[in-house]
Parts: C-alpha cells; sequence; structure tokens
C-alpha cells in the first residue's frame, strides 16, 4: 500500500498483458458521405428539393428543354449548400477528434516500487498507486486508500454536475 507495484517492465507487461491498456477509445466520427446524407434530413433542403422537382417538371411541360432553367439554378444552389455544409461539417470533425486527442494525453504521478514518478495516462495500469493533489485529474479509475475530504467531478464521466465526496478503502477491505 506504501510503495506501490513493483514497477519492473516486466511487471508492467504482465498487467497490460492480462488487464489491458488503459486508453480510451477514439469517438466513432462520421465519414465525407455520412455528413453529405445527414444534410438532406434538414427540412428546409427537403423543400428546395421538392420545389426543384416541380420546378423542372412545370418548366419543361410549358417551355419543353429551355424551361429547365429554373429548376436546374435551385438544384444548383441545392449542391452548393450541401457541399458547404458537409465540408463545415468534417472539418469540425476533424477539430474535435484533434482536441479530444490533446485533452487524453494527461499524466499522473504514481508510486511505483516505493519511488514517485510521472507517468503518461495512457501507461497506468492496475495496483498503480496515484498521488492526486488539488486540482488534478485522474485518466483512470481508482479506489482511495487515504484520503482528507476528497471531492470529486464525474461530470465527464456521468454528466452530473454535482461534486461527489470520495471515502478511503481501509487495508482491510483492500
Amino acid at each position: 500500500m506504501k510503495t506501490g507495484i513493483k514497477g519492473t517492465p516486466n511487471d508492467i507487461n504482465m498487467r497490460v498483458e492480462r488487464y489491458g491498456k488503459n486508453e480510451t477509445k477514439p469517438r466513432q466520427t462520421a465519414t465525407f458521405l455520412e455528413l453529405v446524407f445527414d444534410c438532406f434530413e434538414d427540412t428546409i433542403l427537403q423543400i428546395l428539393i421538392a420545389a426543384a422537382s416541380i420546378s423542372l417538371i412545370i418548366g419543361v411541360a410549358q417551355n419543353g428543354w429551355s424551361g429547365l432553367i429554373e429548376g436546374a439554378s435551385i438544384l444548383l444552389s441545392i449542391v452548393i449548400i450541401v457541399a458547404v455544409t458537409s465540408t463545415n461539417n468534417w472539418i469540425k470533425e476533424r477539430q474535435f477528434q484533434e482536441l479530444q486527442r490533446k485533452s487524453d494525453a494527461s499524466t499522473a504521478v504514481v508510486v511505483r516500487g516505493g519511488i514517485t514518478q510521472t507517468v503518461s495516462g495512457d501507461d497506468l495500469v492496475v495496483g498503480d498507486i496515484v498521488i492526486i493533489e488539488n486540482g488534478k485529474t485522474v485518466p483512470a479509475d481508482c479506489l482511495v486508500i487515504e484520503s482528507t475530504d476528497v471531492v470529486v467531478n464525474e461530470s465527464t464521466l456521468t454528466g452530473e454536475t454535482e461534486q461527489v465526496h470520495k471515502e478511503f478503502v481501509s487495508e482491510q477491505n483492500y
């Protein structure tokens, strides 16, 4: 409880093999084609498509092939709207992924083999003793071993904005 895990490369590798890496799975992002199809769920765009279709039919019926101009203009505006909207959404998705990747790159102070060291959040393993200081985040599930009035903000996990009081696990229960 005081010195932590051994922390040798063999010990770390065994824990990773047995329990897996401490990494968050990236959020599944939409492809560009999915973003294009999402645009067509917009009611205004659906109305424009209906208007273009009606305009094409009436234009051809009344003026022959020269009646296509008005309906084709509406279709061209639809293509432009879909292209711009899909591209903007695709760029936002990529920016959000990059922001998520940067926010996931955290570190933790752990005790391994009696030595305090800083490791990447991805390098935390089951059994690590993490030292948590005021305002720090822990990129893993933890048991509280020793504490003094610990209050945790779990909003990133649960969505609840209220802070949660934590109690420590005694050595007898661990």
